[in-house]
């Protein structure tokens, strides 16, 4: 998942910063994985997004954009990754 802004990519930063995801899913995992259905915001399989694991990722790395998040997951999202940073 992409948390970047828009500003930066534009600005032509060489790297990305985002939430990595797996399929290696974990029931009741707490603040640390936000759970995806299949199909959501494009993905293949059910999957968890790590939110405790916010990296950056050189640009070459993507190869296509798959989809986006719905609003209500995106600020789920947006507020788990707040309270791991503590902004």
């Amino acid at each position: 998942m992409v948390l970047q802004s828009d500003l930066v990519s534009e600005a032509g930063y060489p790297s990305t910063v985002v939430v990595p995801t797996t399929t290696q899913l974990v029931e009741d995992a707490g603040l640390l994985r936000l759970r995806l259905g299949r199909g959501v915001g494009g993905i293949e399989r059910e999957s968890d997004v790590l939110v405790g694991q916010v990296i950056a990722v050189a640009n070459e790395s993507f190869h296509k954009e798959i989809g986006g998040l719905p609003p209500t997951l995106m600020e789920e999202l947006s507020r788990r990754v707040r309270i791991v940073l503590d902004l």
